[in-house]
């Protein structure tokens, strides 16, 4: 997969976990977030939680090379979003929030980037 379908994809996939999570309730704080540790693609907002979210997309043509999107999220990730959400957390929050979580959004998408299924898994780590 070329380096441009790749961005494509992730931006498809990160779009559609944003509306998913709107849908849901969730404000959208922050997309993208970066840190020296890494980054944290979405950071949202319900109920006095913030939330961290990991979005994994792949295409369906894919799927059968690669495996389901949340399969590919490794313990090494895993760490790193939690550095990140440490981070943001001491720079951003004037307020500890009451409630931390790190959920996981995995985004299947058909040959024109639309979603043709959406998996959210709440405290996922």
């Amino acid at each position: 997969m070329s380096g441009d379908r790749r961005k494509r994809t992730g931006a498809a996939g990160e779009e559609a976990a944003a509306a998913h999570l709107r849908e849901a309730g969730y404000d959208i704080v922050d997309r993208n977030w970066r840190c020296r540790f890494g980054e944290v693609d979405l950071i949202a907002a319900k109920d006095g939680a913030v939330v961290f979210v990991e979005v994994r997309a792949r295409s369906a043509t894919t799927l059968s090379r690669f495996g389901a999107p949340l399969e590919s999220i490794t313990p090494k990730k895993q760490l790193t979003i939690r550095r990140c959400a440490q981070a943001y957390l001491q720079q951003r929050q004037s307020n500890p929030p009451a409630a931390v979580r790190f959920d996981c959004i995995g985004i299947v998408l058909d040959a024109d980037g639309r979603s043709v299924s959406i998996q959210h898994i709440e405290h996922a780590f």
